[in-house]
C-alpha cells in the first residue's frame, strides 16, 4: 500500500463527510492517536478496519486506496 496516498485519501473522505479524527476512531473503536497514525502514514490498518473505513465513508476499497479514477465510487454489494 502506498501509505503517503492512502493518508491523503483517507484525510480526504473524512472531511468530504464532515468527521472528524475522533468521531471517525470512535466509529471504527480505536484511539484517536491511532487513526491519527493512519492519516500521517506512520501504521496502516488492518484489513477489518479497512473496510469499516469503506463502509464509513460509502466508497470502494479502490478509492480509498488510490486505485479508482472516480474517488466518489461508491461500496457495491458482492
Amino acid at each position: 500500500m502506498n501509505n503517503r496516498l492512502f493518508s491523503d485519501n483517507l484525510k480526504y473522505f473524512r472531511e468530504q463527510n464532515s468527521l472528524t479524527q475522533q468521531e471517525v476512531a470512535n466509529k471504527l473503536k480505536i484511539e484517536r492517536s491511532t487513526y491519527c497514525c493512519y492519516e500521517r502514514g506512520k501504521t496502516e490498518p488492518n484489513i477489518k478496519n479497512l473496510l469499516k473505513l469503506c463502509k464509513i465513508f460509502n466508497i470502494d476499497c479502490n478509492a480509498l486506496l488510490g486505485y479508482c479514477v472516480d474517488p466518489n465510487a461508491e461500496v457495491k454489494d458482492v
